[in-house]
């Protein structure tokens, strides 16, 4: 299978992943860091959550779990701007391992 071309926004990123997994699951981790780029992900999570909705992809929000958590307080879960820590890490597993659980029990 030849790559694809990158798509120009974030919801045609979406989309192109969900056209070529045809009903398989895929992942997109997407997650804020510290100072501006506690916000520079939120047109792609958004785009993310709305593409899942309409696709019925299932979604692990990962980065709504780090935004409850708020701006002021995610320094000490990264180590540097963009990218978590062993605690960050383990925050992430955590939210992923529950969202896992649940999607197995609804398709069981």
């Amino acid at each position: 299978m030849a790559k694809p071309s990158s798509p120009n926004t974030p919801s045609a990123s979406i989309n192109q992943t969900a056209s070529f997994i045809e009903g398989g699951k895929a992942l997109h981790v997407v997650m804020p860091g510290l100072g501006p780029r506690f916000t520079m992900p939120d047109n792609f999570a958004d785009a993310v959550r709305k593409v899942s909705a309409e696709t019925g992809l299932p979604h692990c929000d990962i980065q709504k779990m780090f935004k409850k958590i708020g701006a002021n307080k995610l320094e000490p879960l990264f180590n540097d701007m963009a990218h978590p820590n062993k605690e960050g890490c383990r925050m992430m597993a955590g939210e992923l391992a529950t969202f896992l659980i649940e999607a197995g029990k609804r398709e069981n």
